[in-house]
Formats: structure tokens, C-alpha cells, sequence
């Protein structure tokens, strides 16, 4: 009975932190678990309000939630030999209409997210002419749907701002000579397909903006090496010729290209020595070049700090290793990503950019460093007792974190809170 309640208690918390809490939200926040054993689905607070929603024959397992409200959530069950997405509430399991048999391995991945839709992504990939593709799942709560997406150019995918729209790029035929590529849009709140442009048969790559409003494509010219990039705006449906810059003279072009929010990012992933990156603001304004160490890899830039003053810096990410980049060529290392921290690469930036967590580098055990990018400092470090943080998590701008499943903190605007019930069971 011990065992069996211990395993309880630690989907339930798993579950708490991977859906976020806040002291305000706790006695209105439901959350989900299974009894595997009992077929039984359960909802509960924190306040110890339990209901049932499923109670089967067959075993049931919960194998990830995603949370779209205080009282309400997605989540992929499966009951017997039947995996699908349901939607939970606190009184409720119903699966989503849905003729997508599922599997939970190898398993789907949480691609992208909007406010009333998921994008789940099975991580095979296939090669469709000269691009590489996957299958992805739209799970849409507001029409109850699960959707296939098929020939999905892998990576070219976004939510618009508002949530109304999922935009992708993807081919109409998976014959390798006719793959009539064409730009996507599915209105959530509807479910009608559009297809807002048609494609080059040529294309051999594409860069989604975060939300989906400029897409960059790649074609090769005719009857030579050399790459065309074309910048398409949406929902203007303009498009122009973007020239790379940093490129060697004695080779042909191969930069890369990443979008921020608001600007487009280019540098040479084949750079050895003097490496610079290249800020296009997507406004038109005048491009702002930034040193970068040697990089003969990928870079990902994630947030411009400060973009309209002296201090103005880029925050990429280069091999797992964290830099602000600086026009006047001073490159800082922040730290590094330690999956000993218990947080994904993507998870290590604030969702407001604020805050980032990283180890410091060279170290036997993660050293964690919380940085207030606003301000330039870290606000909060462990030291050298060996101090290791279990499922931290950002939720009410702040940070949750914790030594072990007995110790729960919370650090916001330079507190540090001990929450010393959060345990109770």
C-alpha cells in the first residue's frame, strides 16, 4: 500500500510542477493522476477534492498533460490497448473525435502549443524530394478534433500570435519528382484548411517565424550551386530576395538563417575564425552585426536584450553553451546547459525572457546560476555542497525549485520563498 501511494504521490507532483502553480491559483488548480492498477482516472486539488472521471476494466495510464485551463487539460490516455487524446476536466474524461491510432512509443513529442491546441510530433522522419519531413498531430479542443498532418517539412510549423491559426509547410504527394509543396493554413476556431501559397517543386529548405508570419524558403538556381532565399510575408503574400552576406569569397554561400520575433538572423555555421552574425530587423531598419566565437555548428539565437540602447545584445545559444553577443565584439559566456538540471534545452529561458538557468561550466555537479537578463546580474546560485535541483519550473514569473521531493522553493523578484506544505500528503 506504501509503495502504491508513493508512486501516486510522485505523478501527482510530476504532474504539479509540469503544469504550473502559483500560491494564488492552488485551491482553484485541478490536477490529473492514474491508478493503473484500478482503472481508475482521478482529478483533485490541493485542498484534498478528489473525482473520479474513468473507472474501466482495463488498466489506465496517463502518459502526458498539457494544461489549457485551471480546470481543464489535454492529455494522451491509454485504456486497454486504445491510445488517444482526451480532454480533462475537473469533472470529466472525453476522448477527442479522432481516426489517429496513436502509440506511446515510440511516442509523440510536444512540437507547439497555443492557447486551445497542441502540436504533437512522431519523431520518424521520412525524406520527401530534398526535404526531410514527419507526421504531426493538431489536437484542436475547440472543435474536438485530432487531426494528421501529413509530409510536414520537419521544423516548418507556428501558431499565430492570437492562437487562431496553425501555419505549416508541407508537400500535397510524397512523389519525390512532384511533391507540390505549398504553405498551410488551419483556422482553429473553424477547422477549414487554406493553402495560402503553392511552393517551388524545388525547395530545399524553409525557416518558420515563431508565429508564423514570415517564411523563409531555399531553392537552388537553375544550372548552378548557388541558393536562392526568398522572404514570404504573410498575410500580404509579399515576398523578396534576401542576399546573404556572410559567406566566405572563395566558396559559395552557406549561411544560415534563424528568425527572432522581430528580426531575421544570419550567420556562417561553417565559420572558423572571425565569425560575425547578422541582425535583420524584419522592419526594414538598418542590420546590426554582433562577434561571435568559432562556430563551425548551428546557433540558435533566442532573444534580443536591451535592442534600443548602448547595451543592445543577443542571446544565443552555441553547443549547448549560452552567450551574449555584443556589437562592440565582446562575447559573454553565461553558462552552460546540464541535463543533470532536470530542465530541457528549450525550457531554460523565462517564456517573458527574463530569467535564465544554466550550470557553470567545467564543473563535477551542476552549479546552477538563475541570470536576470534585464539587469545583467545572477540573482540567485547554489554553491559547492552538491546542491541539485529536481524539476525546476517557471510559472508565475518566477522560478520553482527544489533540493528534493521534500523541500519546495520559490524565487521571484529577488525572494526566495520556502513553501514548507507544498509536501503534505
Amino acid at each position: 500500500m506504501m509503495g502504491r501511494s508513493l508512486g501516486i504521490l510522485l505523478i501527482v507532483f510530476m504532474t504539479l510542477v509540469m503544469s504550473g502553480i502559483s500560491q494564488a491559483q492552488e485551491a482553484e488548480t485541478w490536477y490529473w493522476a492514474a491508478e493503473s492498477d484500478s482503472g481508475r482516472l482521478l482529478a483533485f486539488t490541493l485542498d484534498g477534492e478528489v473525482n473520479t472521471l474513468l473507472e474501466q476494466t482495463n488498466a489506465v495510464y496517463l502518459f502526458q498533460v498539457w494544461r489549457t485551463a485551471p480546470d481543464s487539460g489535454l492529455a494522451i490516455i491509454t485504456v486497454g490497448d486504445d491510445t488517444t487524446v482526451y480532454r480533462l476536466t475537473s469533472q470529466s474524461a472525453e476522448p477527442l473525435r479522432s481516426r489517429v491510432f496513436l502509440l506511446p512509443d515510440p511516442g509523440v513529442f510536444l512540437a507547439a502549443r497555443s492557447q486551445k491546441a497542441l502540436l504533437l510530433v512522431d519523431p520518424r522522419q521520412s525524406l520527401v524530394a530534398r526535404l526531410m519531413t514527419v507526421n504531426a498531430l493538431l489536437v484542436n479542443e475547440t472543435t474536438n478534433q485530432v487531426t494528421l498532418l501529413e509530409r510536414v517539412a520537419d521544423q516548418a510549423w507556428a501558431f499565430s500570435a492570437d492562437g487562431t491559426y496553425l501555419r505549416y509547410v508541407a508537400a500535397q504527394t510524397d512523389d519525390a519528382d512532384n511533391p507540390q509543396w505549398a504553405l498551410f493554413e488551419h483556422d482553429l476556431t473553424t477547422g477549414n484548411l487554406t493553402i495560402l501559397q503553392n511552393l517551388s517543386l524545388q525547395l530545399s529548405g524553409v525557416v518558420a517565424h515563431p508565429q508564423g508570419d514570415f517564411w523563409l524558403t531555399v531553392t537552388p538556381e537553375a544550372d548552378t550551386r548557388r541558393r536562392v532565399f526568398t522572404l514570404l510575408a504573410v498575410p500580404t503574400m509579399t515576398e523578396r530576395v534576401i542576399e546573404p552576406v556572410l559567406a566566405a569569397p572563395d566558396r559559395n554561400p552557406v549561411p544560415d538563417f534563424r528568425f527572432l520575433e522581430d528580426a531575421l538572423i544570419e550567420y556562417d555555421f561553417l565559420c572558423e575564425e572571425n565569425c560575425r552574425v547578422l541582425l535583420r530587423p524584419l522592419s526594414g531598419g538598418e542590420p546590426l552585426g554582433f562577434d561571435a566565437p568559432a562556430l563551425r555548428t548551428f546557433l540558435y539565437p533566442l532573444r534580443q536584450i536591451a535592442p534600443d540602447s548602448p547595451d543592445a545584445a543577443l542571446l544565443v545559444n552555441v553547443r549547448d553553451r549560452y552567450l551574449l553577443l555584443r556589437p562592440d565584439g565582446e562575447a559573454q559566456l553565461l553558462g552552460v546547459h546540464d541535463e543533470r538540471l532536470g530542465l530541457t534545452p528549450g525550457t531554460l529561458l523565462s517564456s517573458d525572457g527574463r530569467y535564465l538557468l544554466v550550470s557553470a561550466e567545467g564543473v563535477d555537479f551542476p552549479r546552477y546560476r538563475l541570470w536576470d537578463l534585464s539587469t545583467g546580474e545572477i540573482v540567485l546560485e547554489s554553491d559547492d555542497s552538491g546542491f541539485r535541483l529536481v524539476l525546476p519550473r517557471y510559472t508565475g514569473g518566477g522560478l520553482l525549485i527544489a533540493e528534493d521531493l521534500s523541500r519546495w522553493q520559490y524565487f521571484r523578484e529577488g525572494e526566495l520563498t520556502v513553501l514548507p506544505g507544498i509536501m503534505a500528503a
